[in-house]
């Protein structure tokens, strides 16, 4: 929270106060005190609670939905609670606004590792519908000032407009995708109604990945719990879902080779 504010208020300062900005945090059943303490600390900061169910996707519907009929906001801008963005993230992100035209446009931004802030995390991601295959974006891996436009970002530092909500009536699956590959699906959805999905190379965070959910495991129950918990990037019906909306029968091949992978991994780890 004190990393995003620092970052704001350097904007505050040197911006050219075109933007205007409110933070919405989703608490989605915490038991830490996390609400009161940011209630009594940080009083502007806007609360909406959840039971618990929300996950991440339901989390950014409820987020968003209050940001736009509410608030009367133009824009959303992703954030997760394990992030740092560089310092001159929003006057970049102002300069953006300013200079195109991004009401039909997402905008997201280049992740980098927090604890080796010379090693990259995405820079936007491809999916190959015929042959399955799901990487990052590799065009702008050297590339510091131009747009490249690809196929999904990761659901953190990405602007969206309000008229994709508003027009487009697009929405995160929080009941297909409630945690993982909800980010890629919603991108993907909006790419088949024409919303160019692009990644600025200015807008710089830092990840901090020591707080991401599963991995393989290196027991054969927590291998298991990988590939079935919602937690888990390699949860398999979440996978086998994504790829069912968006591959083409081939795409299976895919899906096969990459859960090989996966088991091959933890075969080694062992």
């Amino acid at each position: 929270m004190e990393s995003l504010l620092s970052v704001l208020s350097n904007y505050q300062t040197n911006g050219r106060g075109h933007l205007v900005f409110h933070i919405i945090v989703i608490d989605d059943g915490s038991t830490d005190g996390s609400s009161k303490w940011i209630s009594e600390n940080y009083p502007d900061i806007i609360i909406l609670k959840g039971d618990g169910n929300l996950w991440w996707s339901g989390a950014m519907n409820e987020g968003t939905r209050y940001a736009i009929n509410t608030l009367k906001s133009d824009f959303v801008l992703l954030w997760n609670d394990d992030i740092v963005a560089s310092d001159d993230y929003f006057l970049n992100l102002e300069k953006l606004i300013d200079k195109d035209d991004l009401r039909s446009k997402i905008v997201g931004s280049k992740i980098f590792f927090h604890n080796d802030q010379s090693r990259l995390i995405s820079t936007g991601g491809i999916f190959n519908k015929f042959t399955g295959k799901m990487d990052m974006d590799r065009r702008l891996l050297k590339d510091t000032e131009n747009y490249k436009e690809t196929d999904w970002l990761a659901g953190m530092g990405t602007l969206i407009p309000a008229s994709v909500f508003q027009i487009q009536n697009i929405w995160w699956d929080n009941e297909k995708f409630p945690q993982y590959y909800g980010d890629a699906d919603f991108c993907l959805e909006c790419k088949k109604q024409g919303i160019k999905i692009l990644l600025s190379p200015k807008l710089i965070i830092y990840n901090k990945t020591e707080y991401t959910g599963l991995t393989h495991g290196k027991t054969l129950k927590e291998f298991y719990l990988s590939l079935t918990s919602l937690r888990s990037n390699y949860n398999f019906v979440n996978t086998f879902s994504f790829y069912s909306r968006h591959g083409t029968p081939f795409a299976y091949f895919g899906l096969v080779k990459r859960y090989l992978y996966y088991f091959l991994v933890f075969l080694l780890k062992r």
